[in-house]
């Protein structure tokens, strides 16, 4: 179920603290990386832990974010995490999270999800599609995403406190 021990117990400053402390650096770094989401590391981190209390915040905040960045058209980005959710959700259901090789079959699922939501969109917009570098951000967002999402889910282990008694 969820990525740490049984017995421990969410440290609600730590985890305030570490949202904090994820949020500007994946900003940061989607800035120089276009196609690569790293936003949703902290998004699939709230589905992995089954925290649904900070998902009624933190998606919201993401959705904002990434609106306004611009870094989709216009309500591009609520579908987007709506297509995450649903093939996390299913992928949980028929596979192990925690297992590595999950992240990187889940990352090129979510590229190839990528390439369909926006290739598939951008018509409504008026938007010409590049075809080759909609690939190279697909390929960029399933190689990056295995990488993030993992150094994500080991540095949010800090937020837990208390003894497995």
């Amino acid at each position: 179920m969820s990525t740490l021990p049984e017995g421990l117990h969410l440290s609600k400053t730590r985890n305030a603290v570490w949202w904090a402390l994820f949020l500007f650096p994946a900003l940061f770094m989607q800035r120089f990386f276009p196609g690569v989401d790293f936003l949703l590391a902290g998004f699939l981190l709230t589905l992995q832990e089954r925290r649904y209390a900070d998902m009624v915040w933190v998606l919201p905040l993401l959705v904002i974010f990434q609106e306004g960045m611009g870094t989709r058209e216009f309500g591009v980005v609520l579908l987007w995490y709506m297509a995450v959710a649903a093939v996390f959700l299913l992928g949980r259901w028929l596979f192990d999270v925690e297992n590595f090789l999950y992240a990187f079959l889940f990352s090129a699922t979510l590229a190839a999800c990528y390439f369909a939501v926006a290739f598939l969109m951008s018509p409504l917009y008026a938007v010409p599609v590049n075809v080759h570098r909609l690939l190279d951000e697909s390929v960029h967002l399933a190689l990056f995403l295995p990488v993030c999402w993992k150094l994500a889910q080991y540095t949010r282990r800090w937020i837990y406190a208390g003894n497995a008694e």
